[in-house]
């Protein structure tokens, strides 16, 4: 009586280092994820990381801010709120990585976090603006009204943001056909 079994695909090198860089990129999202969410509230909570990491690298610049109980909540709500497309890219991402290290790499569903990772940096620049208009305002909202300030600055990292969105929402088209393709290709076997 014969016999036909499945043979279980070997491992090649490739295909162990791809495992291997899946489990450290899915892993290393989710601790970025966890890391951004517990630095809101560290910055928030400290006057001089305030300064050094929110008020200097802002349009603010050197200028007057008042910081209260009040302003260090909003302040941490609109850190949070901007870092939410990041959290979501990292987490797609996470997802990704985590389906390419169990050997899932030409499948539909990451054509799709690749592209829901793409859409997310786009919503991130776009967002970035308004959000640093609030944040100004919102350090200078105490101050006298001749010391009250709105500002925000359109910077290269916005461009190459989108630029970098949109590259990774065509590349999920590529992958899409190349899941298709495969797919094709496992039911003619």
């Amino acid at each position: 009586m014969d016999r036909i079994g499945l043979i279980p695909p070997v491992e090649t090198e490739a295909t162990a280092r791809l495992r291997r860089i899946g489990h450290v990129v899915a892993i290393g999202a989710l601790v970025c994820a966890v890391v951004i969410v517990v630095s809101a509230p560290v910055i928030w909570t400290n006057d001089h990381l305030i300064h050094r990491w929110v008020a200097w690298p802002s349009p603010l610049g050197m200028r007057p801010i008042t910081i209260t109980f009040d302003t260090r909540m909003v302040g941490m709500l609109l850190g949070l709120a901007a870092s939410l497309p990041v959290l979501y890219a990292l987490v797609q991402l996470s997802r990704l990585f985590a389906a390419f290290a169990s050997g899932h790499v030409f499948e539909d569903d990451n054509a799709v976090r690749i592209r829901h990772i793409g859409i997310a940096l786009i919503v991130r620049a776009v967002i970035a603006p308004p959000v640093q208009i609030l944040t100004t305002l919102n350090l200078t909202i105490n101050n006298p009204p001749d010391a009250r300030t709105i500002g925000f600055e359109i910077e290269a990292w916005h461009l190459m943001t989108v630029l970098g969105g949109l590259a990774l929402i065509a590349f999920a088209s590529v992958m899409r056909d190349a899941a298709r393709i495969s797919q094709e290709n496992r039911e003619i076997v």
